[in-house]
């Protein structure tokens, strides 16, 4: 199994989630190579079946028998304590550690489950144990992709235009920002909240899988690219109302939070 992103040189970069496939892969009892770019990352997990290479020739060259690839360089880590420990959360241990680990780890957490389980209370609390900023993309069936990236007003234009508003020539006033593109246009590091992704249509998890990768997206009406200046921490929640395409589980760590039983729900109360 390889993971990374294949240049035209035939440079294999690194990519986000590499320690999720990796994971995955070793507990399968399968081998996989993953860019030398992730290293670092996957060696936390002290697998035997994990290797690295730097080049597609390199690949081809050990899949032939003709050479050996480095294993990466096992790593402990160690989660620096919160500001906030989070005790506040009650029987969401699992759904915290998730939450340490996409901080730590700049991955995108996926929490599944039903309705009321608290998936968008760890949001509001990760941010608030960080003092971060929180948006939250409430997502809804008519949600598009580029909801969440920018609009372009063209009926104010229109309207100003015909009014005879000043600075009708200046687009940029007409392009307002999504929650994803407020995220990214943020100076300090922020949560983002994708809130029930799973009622969306079927391809709109795909069509975000450039700019969660990359972290920006391009506005062709005025020729900018938006950058994040410090990735967002992004938490996607889902009711599992609909399965998500494979290509976007890959990107996400995942945690299912079931419905609290009676024991629980006392200690909550």
């Amino acid at each position: 199994e390889l993971v990374g992103e294949l240049a035209l040189t035939g440079t294999l970069r690194g990519v986000p989630g590499a320690i999720s496939s990796a994971t995955e892969a070793i507990r399968a009892g399968r081998r996989i190579i993953v860019a030398k770019e992730n290293a670092a990352e996957v060696g936390l997990i002290h697998g035997e079946g994990c290797l690295i290479a730097d080049h597609l020739q390199s690949v081809c060259a050990f899949l032939e028998g003709k050479h050996d690839l480095d294993r990466p360089l096992s790593a402990d880590f160690t989660p620096e304590p919160l500001a906030d420990d989070l005790s506040d959360v009650i029987g969401q241990e699992q759904g915290k550690r998730g939450l340490e680990l996409t901080a730590a780890g700049g991955h995108n957490l996926l929490l599944i489950g039903p309705p009321g389980t608290g998936k968008t209370m760890l949001a509001q609390s990760i941010a608030d144990s960080l003092g971060m900023k929180l948006f939250i993309w409430n997502i809804k069936s008519t949600t598009k992709a580029q909801d969440g990236l920018y609009v372009y007003d063209t009926v104010q234009r229109l309207y100003d235009s015909q009014f005879g508003a000043e600075g009708v020539d200046d687009i940029k006033k007409y392009i307002h920002l999504g929650k994803l593109g407020e995220a990214f246009s943020e100076d300090q590091q922020s949560v983002l909240l994708i809130d029930e992704i799973d009622k969306a249509d079927l391809e709109f998890p795909n069509d975000l899988l450039w700019e969660l990768d990359r972290m920006e997206f391009y506005i062709p009406e005025t020729g900018e690219t938006v950058r994040t200046k410090k990735r967002p921490i992004v938490i996607i929640t889902s009711n599992a109302e609909k399965e998500l395409p494979d290509a976007f589980l890959r990107r996400c760590i995942f945690h299912y939070i079931a419905f609290p039983d009676p024991d629980m729900m006392r200690q909550i109360i």
